[in-house]
């Protein structure tokens, strides 16, 4: 199995020939995969002299990538394999657009099968070894949302509002828009609302109070504790943060019951239990 790959680069001042690697386009017969360090870019943005001419290439870049995707696709529909290793012209017409700010290095072949995890080695191995904190909070905010997907949302669809955006016009006196989870009634309510604790702390101050001020417009009584509501928020791991204080408190609040993502099950259960519905226009 033969793959490839070619280091995605910068030329801040082309007179100069200087070079900055910037990414890592990689493929194999019917996969295609294209990392670009966030990190660096953000550097070079400010060393270009257009950076809008950057970003415009990258986009294009991007789109070669998603235009190659499209055809393997289609090529499985159609019955035949589409294998259209990188094309030297498609990199030099890239190349002349940017006016040469973005270059490519001759595609250098591995007898190799190419996967997420060796894609990973090889951008830290040859673009960027240090790790972007902002990418590992994002990918960890995903990895909470698809548990939350799996073991809540597929499972009462349809049931009850899910991903519901609550406005004004649905519940009154409400003075700003959120987005629930998950939101129905039967007689009483039941609800869930994720907050990552990744999030900065003003945001997560501003979404727990939001909840709390949406949670008793809800209540006939903010004493009442029939009405089931949930906050899916995973516990931070610095024990001494910020953070942790906020989530420390926000687990004693009897508005609502606070769960780690992995129990958000028990929320579909208890909406099975309690028959609860949709009733408001989406």
């Amino acid at each position: 199995m033969k793959s490839y790959y070619s280091i995605v680069r910068i030329s801040p001042n082309s007179a100069a020939k200087d070079r900055i690697s910037i990414g890592i386009l990689a493929g194999q017969e019917e996969a295609l995969w294209l990392k670009i360090s966030e990190r660096k870019l953000r550097w070079v943005r400010q060393m270009v002299s257009s950076s809008k001419v950057l970003d415009f290439t990258l986009k294009q870049l991007e789109a070669y990538v998603e235009e190659y995707h499209i055809k393997v696709k289609e090529s499985k529909k159609e019955l035949f394999d589409y294998n259209q290793p990188l094309k030297a012209d498609d990199l030099d017409y890239l190349n002349r657009y940017s006016n040469g700010m973005l270059q490519f290095s001759a595609p250098s072949l591995l007898n190799d099968r190419l996967d997420e995890t060796k894609i990973e080695k090889l951008f830290h191995l040859l673009v960027d070894d240090q790790v972007d904190e902002r990418v590992i909070l994002k990918e960890n905010e995903d990895r909470i949302q698809s548990v939350i997907h799996k073991e809540l949302i597929e499972k009462i669809e349809g049931q009850i509002h899910t991903h519901i955006q609550l406005t004004r016009k649905q519940i009154p006196n409400l003075f700003f828009n959120y987005k629930m989870d998950c939101l129905g009634k039967n007689g009483l309510y039941i609800g869930a609302k994720s907050i990552p604790f990744t999030q900065t702390k003003q945001t997560i101050d501003k979404n727990v109070s939001y909840y709390m001020s949406l949670i008793t417009l809800l209540k006939h009584d903010v004493h009442k504790i029939e009405d089931n509501f949930y906050l899916i928020a995973d516990e931070p791991e610095k024990t001494e943060s910020s953070k942790h204080r906020i989530w420390r408190d926000v687990r004693e609040n009897p508005l609502f019951k606070t769960i780690p993502a992995e129990e958000s099950g028990l929320i579909a259960e208890k909406i099975r239990e309690t028959g609860a519905t949709t009733f408001l226009e989406e």
